[in-house]
Order: C-alpha cells, then sequence, then structure tokens
C-alpha cells in the first residue's frame, strides 16, 4: 500500500564558529578546526528553541516557529528584534527579523536560517545567512522540498566543521502499521545540492534521535521503545568528519528504566539521563556495552534530568512553587532550592508557579537559559537567564506574545 508521508515543519538548531570556519568536502575533510568552529551542544536540547552565544551577546527566539529574531546585549542589557529597517513595526511577516522556522544558528561570524522566498510552508526551503546586524541577507544553498523535506523530514540542522548536517525522522503509515524513517545527512556549507546520507533506517517501533558534535566527530542516538511491554533499545553510533568512517559505540536493548537525552564530554565519555529502577532521577556513564550510574538525585522521584554542558537540571514542585536541583557530572551539587530566588526584574508576575510551562534551553556551570510559557492568564514566553554564579539572579533576555 502506498506510504503517506506527513509533512513536519523543519527546524534549526544554534551552533557557533568564528570566521576562521573553511568549507569540507561532503565525506572527507583534513581541515584543523578549533573549538570556535563546532556546534554549541549545551543549546542542542531536544525541545530547546534556537539560542546561540555570540562573545558578550545571546541571540535567538522565543517560540518554535512564526517568531523574530532577537539579540540580547549583556553590556549594554538591552534587548532588541534583530530588524534592519529603523521603520518597521516588527509585527507581521515583512520583518527581516521574521523567520518561519524557530531555531537558528552562528557560523562564519554570520546569522544562519531556515525560510523560504514566499514567507509561507509552501516551495523549497533557503538556507540563508546574513550579518549580526541583519544586514546583507544571502542565499547559501536550496533545501528541496521533493527530494529532502517530504523525504526525510528534516527536524534539526547544524552547522559543524564546514557542513550542514540534517537530522530527520518522517513518520509513515503502510495498512495498520505505523513506520518512523530517521536519517542524518551531511553537506557542504555552500550552493552544491549534493547530500552524504549517514543514517536511513525505516523502524516499526516507536523511536525518537539526538545528536552531540564533539571535534571531529558525530555522535548519534537512537533511542526505539518496544509496542509490545515499552522496553527500550538505545544505539550510539558514530561518524568521523576527517575520515568518514562509521562506528557504533554502544548498543543496549531490554531498557526497562525511563532514559531521556544524551551528552558527550570533551573527552568523549558519553552520558544518558534517566530514570532508575527506584524512580531516581540520575545520569548513567556508558561503557563497555555497560551503565554506570554516576549522578543521582536521591531525594526526587519521577523527574526526568536535562542534559548540557557539565551539568544537568530537575525541575519539581513544592506546593505550588518550582524548584529546581543543579547537579555537576561529579554527583556535586550546583544549586538547589526556589527557581526564583527573587522576582526576575521587571516582571511583575510570579513565573515560579504551575501557571507557567517550564523548558531549559540550555547552559551551562555558569548559568542556565530557560523558557517559562504562560499557561492560564496569558500565552506569553519568557525567555531568562539564571546566574548560577550570582544567587540565581535572573534576568529577561526577551518575551515573545501576549
Amino acid at each position: 500500500m502506498k506510504k503517506i508521508t506527513k509533512l513536519i515543519l523543519l527546524l534549526i538548531v544554534t551552533i557557533g564558529c568564528l570566521s576562521s570556519c573553511k568549507k569540507a568536502d561532503p565525506l572527507i575533510d583534513n581541515t584543523e578546526y578549533g573549538v570556535e568552529c563546532e556546534a554549541q551542544n549545551k543549546y542542542l536540547l531536544i525541545n530547546s528553541t534556537g539560542f546561540q552565544e555570540v562573545g558578550k551577546a545571546f541571540i535567538g527566539t522565543a517560540g518554535m516557529v512564526g517568531r523574530y529574531l532577537r539579540l540580547y546585549d549583556l553590556d549594554s542589557k538591552v534587548s532588541s528584534v534583530l530588524c534592519s529597517d529603523p521603520s518597521c513595526t516588527h509585527d507581521s511577516n515583512n520583518c527581516s527579523a521574521y523567520l518561519n522556522s524557530g531555531q537558528v544558528s552562528y557560523y562564519d561570524n554570520k546569522i544562519y536560517y531556515i525560510s523560504n522566498d514566499s514567507g509561507n510552508y509552501s516551495g523549497d526551503w533557503i538556507l540563508w545567512k546574513e550579518d549580526i546586524t541583519g544586514n546583507n541577507k544571502t542565499k547559501v544553498k536550496a533545501i528541496s522540498l521533493e527530494d529532502v523535506i517530504f523525504k526525510y523530514q528534516p527536524q534539526q540542522i547544524v552547522l559543524h566543521h564546514g557542513k550542514v548536517y540534517l537530522r530527520g525522522i518522517a513518520s509513515t503509515v503502510d495498512g495498520a502499521k505505523p513506520e518512523y524513517r530517521i536519517s542524518l545527512l551531511s553537506a557542504r556549507i555552500d550552493d552544491n545540492s549534493d547530500y552524504q546520507v549517514l543514517v536511513d533506517k525505516t523502524i516499526s517501533s516507536g523511536v525518537s534521535t539526538s545528536w552531540r558534535f564533539v571535534g571531529d566527530y558525530v555522535y548519534f542516538m537512537i533511542k526505539e521503545i518496544s509496542q509490545d511491554n515499552n522496553d527500550v533499545k538505545i544505539t550510539i553510533m558514530r561518524f568521523s568528519t576527517v575520515d568518514g568512517k562509521e562506528e557504533t559505540v554502544y548498543v543496549e536493548s531490554g531498557i526497562t528504566d525511563k532514559v531521556a537525552d544524551f551528552w558527550v564530554t570533551v573527552n568523549e565519555v558519553i552520558l544518558l539521563a534517566g530514570i532508575n529502577e527506584n524512580d531516581h532521577p540520575c545520569l548513567w556513564k556508558l561503557s563497555n556495552d555497560k551503565r554506570e550510574t554516576v549522578v543521582l538525585w536521591e531525594g526526587i522521584k519521577s523527574e526526568i534530568p536535562i542534559i548540557m554542558e557539565d551539568i544537568a537540571v530537575v525541575s519539581y514542585y513544592v506546593d505550588e512553587t518550582r524548584y529546581i536541583y543543579i547537579k555537576d557530572f561529579d554527583n556535586d551539587s550546583v544549586y538547589s532550592g526556589p527557581l526564583f530566588v527573587n522576582r526576575a526584574e521587571g516582571v511583575d508576575k510570579d513565573l515560579g508557579t504551575q501557571g507557567y510551562g517550564f523548558a531549559v534551553v540550555g547552559g551551562d556551570k555558569d548559568k542556565v537559559i530557560i523558557n517559562l510559557i504562560g499557561l492560564i492568564n496569558e500565552r506569553k514566553i519568557y525567555t531568562i537567564l539564571f546566574d548560577l554564579k550570582n544567587d540565581m539572579k535572573s534576568t529577561v533576555l526577551w518575551t515573545d506574545g501576549n
């Protein structure tokens, strides 16, 4: 029976790189790249909106689709829409800062994002780049609606070491049997239309994927959930950007614990976040086909940790107040207490209550970026920086919505 493919909106993920980056061949690249040319993994969380550190500033969007690209300058403490037209009111898709995809990238001293010429969701999608000021918008690469978007349904795109990487999941139906086509593609950062297919598999069970970029390697995790007993199988693959070598570095099946996202440190230690058999949040170290608990939140139950650079965050409620408990990878406490020690400056509402949804954008040992989404009395998204070195001082970077 003919398969029916559902179109899923294309998203972008944040990355960082300075102007020393060079273009690379699709498969092999012997260029020596510095850390400034690597994807910012701490903002590659599965549910993260577009976010990027650029020196002493942040750029990004508050929402997933149909939002405006924004900038917050840490020195001046000014938040602004990245639009180059001084007469623009930033309230329609005619604004140069309007994105009909929700995420952005920063690479080679330029802002990159996916959109198209018409401002809607029809036709080929385009990878654009422009200056940090919003000027000099240039078309980089067309992404074919028929050959790439319909076929692979890319969920995230990352620029790393001279290449564009696309991570896709396409849901299909063959009769009454649901299937998922997972994929990982790469291409040069230019107008060449050729893509190298690194992963292309059809899986009948429930599935999710995630990735991390570490030096000359791309790590790709496939999580399969059995439809019979909800057991989980994880497979972690590694691809070399230097010689094209592919290898499977970890496989485990029959997992009854709840598992979530993974992390790879700069020393290529692989960590997996989840909930153990006693219902406690934890991080496992993966090696030699075994999981070893290295971080544990013993006093908390049923909350999955959000893992990022050097830390992981667990969120929970005490009565009506949201609390967070942050630990580092040595199992030491970084912060434990109410999300808001003091109310965010310039905000007259209590954002640390059950009336606001909670989504971690990313972070490290110095800071955590969190989106708080109004669910009851307002439909506004607050993107807030929490300073872990300064008693959880909160700074609103920008807001979106009414």
